[in-house]
């Protein structure tokens, strides 16, 4: 998993929204992508313009699109998260993607698709939140 800081850095030195959106797509190619019986086990969650599939196995959250980009969305938010390894109340990926210069380009569908998954996480290893 690549630093959040890291991506941050990298997002943030890239001249325009154009740019950032092809990083987002090649960054969102390196989510790991599950099998058949794997994806089956996920559960599909509501709120996004594509399907997005959630799984919390052993403390370790799995999140999954057919999208590239929302793939992209996906390895910034488990990096996020895995920077908070201690502190999961503590994810904002809207706050990060704003550091990133993404959050104004991106669609109200993706947005609220992003604050479901960022809710389930919370629920997920935070149950007395």
């Amino acid at each position: 998993m690549t630093d959040i800081n890291t991506l941050i850095n990298q997002f943030t030195a890239l001249p325009d929204w154009q740019a950032r959106y092809r990083a987002l797509i090649l960054l969102g190619k390196t989510l790991p992508a599950p099998s058949e019986a794997e994806l089956g086990q996920m559960r599909q969650l509501g709120g996004c313009e594509v399907p997005i599939f959630f799984a919390l196995e052993n403390d370790k959250v799995r999140l999954y699109s057919q999208s590239r980009i929302i793939n992209g969305l996906f390895v910034i938010l488990l990096s996020q998260l895995a920077a908070l390894k201690n502190t999961p109340e503590a994810l904002d990926i809207h706050a990060t993607l704003a550091k990133c210069g993404i959050s104004d380009n991106l669609s109200a569908t993706r947005l609220a698709g992003l604050k479901e998954i960022e809710k389930q996480i919370k629920t997920a290893l935070c149950p007395a939140n």
